[in-house]
């Protein structure tokens, strides 16, 4: 029998799904990595930060106001960034 092996966040490409979202967003991929996600309104107001790993990595996000964000996750020396979008209900 084969154990399938993921490959390290660095080796990949970052997303937060689904993007487009109204409840919540989580962000798969993440082996053994531990992480933080802040995620900034686009005045640059840090509007949240949550420490990330593979099994609490949802985050809601059903009482943001609609619009778009920019989130940003340090893990393990490196940095992702990208947009989420808050779709309006």
């Amino acid at each position: 029998q084969t154990t399938p092996v993921r490959e390290p966040l660095a080796n990949q490409a970052l997303a937060l799904v689904p993007n487009p979202a109204s409840d919540w967003v989580s962000i798969p991929g993440l082996s053994e990595e531990k992480g933080l996600l802040s995620v900034f309104d686009l005045a640059g107001r840090q509007i949240m930060q949550q420490s990330i790993n593979r099994y609490s990595n949802e985050i809601r996000i059903r009482d943001w106001t609609p619009g778009v964000y920019i989130f940003r996750l340090s893990t393990e020396g490196k940095v992702f960034s990208g947009k989420l979008v808050k779709r309006g209900e």
